[in-house]
């Protein structure tokens, strides 16, 4: 598994970020999504502790994006959430 765009992103101030975020995604085309629970993809998110998420990784199956998202909490010691919240009970 890849992190180097994670830690890109992160660089050396990951203080400012406080959790990461796996959301079941839709495309709206253009670019455009929108969190769905009927999900094309799924994306993984930076939480900024000021506001604000920052996508580091979209995959086509959930495993996959949890098992980024995990990798990424171990190191940093983030809890992982899930929107919308029926994708933790799956």
């Amino acid at each position: 598994m890849n992190l180097e765009y994670a830690e890109d992103i992160i660089k050396d101030r990951p203080e400012i970020f406080d959790a990461t975020e796996i959301s079941g995604v839709k495309s709206l085309g253009n670019g455009i999504v929108e969190v769905s629970d009927t999900p094309d993809f799924y994306s993984v998110y930076l939480h900024m502790e000021e506001g604000g998420v920052q996508c580091v990784g979209d995959f086509t199956e959930l495993k996959d994006a949890e098992a980024y998202a995990k990798a990424l909490s171990d190191k940093y010691f983030w809890e992982v959430f899930y929107r919308p919240e029926a994708l933790e009970n799956r």
